[in-house]
């Protein structure tokens, strides 16, 4: 509730103080988050933890189905180290269906599946969900990925 407020917050402060910027200013932000999206798809289904790390922010915060919420980027590095580390096979696929920009702040919803095939054996694992990723725009004008939230859809019980 404390991080919702916290967003919240930052939203409405961030539009009372943004800078004006004209229209196509915005659709380049949309376009560079939607490239970043395309980068962060690639380094996925690569299992390229590295190239994942470069895209988030120092103080990234994961909100991933079934965990309790990791923060930092180091820990979120072990943690998908150790999720690459025991699948066999990952099919993962997103689609965009919202972005929004509010100064060096956007949001970006959408929703998600995968097919995971793990290691140990089984029956693959197919998860259909949604997402926010809550993007910070940098010094150098590029954006970053500061907080992940997804979910799956079903029982709960995932």
């Amino acid at each position: 509730m404390k991080l919702c407020m916290l967003i919240l917050l930052t939203f409405i402060s961030t539009a009372c103080t943004q800078k004006v910027y004209n229209a196509e200013q915005y659709e380049e932000d949309i376009a560079e988050i939607n490239e970043l999206r395309e980068k962060e798809l690639e380094a996925v289904l690569a299992g390229n933890v590295d190239s994942l790390m470069a895209i988030r922010t120092d103080d990234f915060i994961a909100m991933l189905p079934g965990m309790p919420a990791i923060k930092g980027k180091e820990a979120v590095r072990e943690v998908l180290t150790g999720m690459f580390g025991q699948m066999e096979e990952f099919e993962h696929n997103t689609i965009s269906e919202e972005v929004i920009v509010s100064g060096d702040w956007a949001f970006h919803r959408g929703t998600y599946t995968d097919r995971v095939t793990l290691k140990s054996g089984g029956e693959t694992m197919a998860f259909e969900g949604k997402f926010l990723w809550i993007l910070q725009r940098q010094e150098d004008g590029s954006w970053k990925y500061a907080i992940q939230i997804s979910n799956r859809n079903g029982s709960g019980s995932d």
